[in-house]
């Protein structure tokens, strides 16, 4: 290596190092700690704000890092999904790592979701971070009919089913149930409008129940859970943490959406052995909570007939259940929502005098020249007129001046 080379090696170096330890690369090193600060506080707000609930943890009786247990109570048609949060000095929430652990007096029964006879696991296996979805015919003006089959291991007593959705999806349009058996199939619940993704029925005894909903939107589902009518069945819930001294926790319950999963490492939560079992605490409402709502229109996500595109109004012309906004009636490929001429094809979507309305159905010309074509010509004359008397002027000045 020559010494020019050398030189180059070291200097280059040096302003490596000075950017590093300069104020400037503080300044960097600064801006991205606020970038994941605030990326995380956005994480928790996403995360709390998606449960209704809330119990409020305080002054533990422990001197070292101690796991708990806290018995909860699930309100129905809520999942299941719990999430722990420390509180910090400055109030700030962090997310702490946890596990939900159930405990029944009596064996549950077991069931199975079929859809098409085949066996769908990740919608009964108490996790919510899969969805079967259930997608629309669209060359149907009809709306989209699914079915899914609950099958159980022995005759059961149910009075209702909850279908658990996934995030920014809506509800479908109706829904009726029934039993099935070998004999024939009994209608417990006809074609009825769902206002909640709680579905309730008269106390029924069957081994086999058939879920069949209408739906205009795809229908995506992370669990479908039975509502058992003998409160034998009824499961005990508690959540296990990894607590600290001094430290306050809030532990949020009652999700009504599908929450982003905790990636933080957890403590091995399983065993009996110095477990501190916390006494049964006050549900609390969560002031945080809000509906989810992700195109900002006001109208909750499962209830809203356009979910990804804001329209407070709802309307929906042609009564299909799929608001107007998320449609495209002319066909041409560009929702009416976005379309500058929405009962006319324009996949261009040219608007010449730039008032919003596609030229295809512009009736009114709103560029003042083309509307009112004598403007220009006149408004020519009058300055070739000006022009001209300029002219004359000049010449008749500068004649009567030579003599």
């Amino acid at each position: 290596m020559n010494k020019q080379n050398i030189f180059f090696s070291i200097g280059l170096c040096l302003i490596l190092c000075f950017s590093f330890f300069s104020p400037q690369g503080e300044a960097f090193g600064k801006v991205k700690d606020t970038e994941n600060v605030s990326a995380l506080a956005k994480e928790t707000e996403e995360v709390s704000s998606a449960f209704q609930s809330l119990y409020e943890i305080k002054n533990l009786p422990i001197v070292v890092p101690t796991i708990v247990e806290l018995p909860i109570e699930r309100s129905y048609g809520s999942n299941q999904e719990v999430d722990v949060f420390s509180v910090q000095d400055d109030g700030s929430l962090t997310r702490e790592g946890s596990q939900l652990f159930s405990k029944s007096t009596k064996e549950n029964p077991s069931y199975s979701v079929l859809v098409s006879e085949e066996q769908v696991r990740l919608l009964g296996d108490g996790l919510y971070d899969a969805y079967k979805e259930f997608p629309v015919q669209r060359e149907s003006e009809e709306l989209t009919k699914s079915e899914l089959l609950l099958r159980f291991d022995r005759s059961v007593t149910l009075s209702g089913i909850t279908l658990h959705l996934d995030r920014y999806v809506s509800l479908p349009h109706s829904v009726e149930v029934y039993t099935r058996s070998n004999a024939s199939d009994t209608v417990i619940l006809a074609p009825t409008r769902v206002s909640s993704r709680v579905i309730t029925f008269p106390p029924t005894s069957a081994q086999e129940f058939v879920v069949v909903f209408d739906h205009p939107q795809p229908l995506r589902l992370t669990e479908v859970t039975p509502q058992y009518e003998n409160t034998s069945f009824i499961t005990k819930q508690s959540v296990r943490f990894l607590a600290q001294p001094n430290t306050k926790y809030v532990v949020y319950v009652d999700a009504d959406r599908s929450v982003r999963a905790n990636m933080k490492e957890s403590s091995n939560f399983a065993g009996e052995k110095d477990i501190l079992i916390l006494p049964s605490t006050e549900k609390k409402t969560n002031p945080s909570y809000t509906q989810s709502d992700v195109d900002g229109d006001s109208i909750k996500d499962e209830n809203d007939n356009c979910v990804r595109i804001a329209n407070p109004d709802q309307l929906d012309q042609n009564n299909n259940q799929i608001g107007d906004a998320c449609e495209d009636f002319d066909k041409d490929g560009v929702l009416n929502s976005k379309d500058n001429c929405p009962s006319v094809p324009n996949r261009a979507q040219q608007d010449d005098d730039m008032d919003g309305v596609g030229n295809e159905c512009d009736e009114r010309e709103d560029r003042v020249f083309q509307r009112n074509i004598w403007i220009l010509p006149t408004l020519l004359l009058a300055v070739g007129g000006i022009i001209i008397f300029l002219i004359v002027s000049v010449l008749r000045r500068e004649h009567f001046g030579k003599k």
